[in-house]
């Protein structure tokens, strides 16, 4: 997730739970951000 306003962080991070909660397909789509994320950042040698 990006946002300029860190303030809104919990919001987001609720509402992607939330979602995720009721809805496998979503989940899975998080999953697999996620996993490219940090593959990505393992790659480049930055810390997960």
């Amino acid at each position: 997730m990006l946002t300029v306003d860190a303030t809104i962080l919990p919001a987001m991070i609720d509402a992607v739970l939330a979602r995720s909660d009721g809805d496998p397909d979503f989940a899975a789509q998080v999953d697999a951000a996620v996993h490219t994320a940090l593959m990505a950042k393992a790659r480049a040698g930055l810390p997960g």
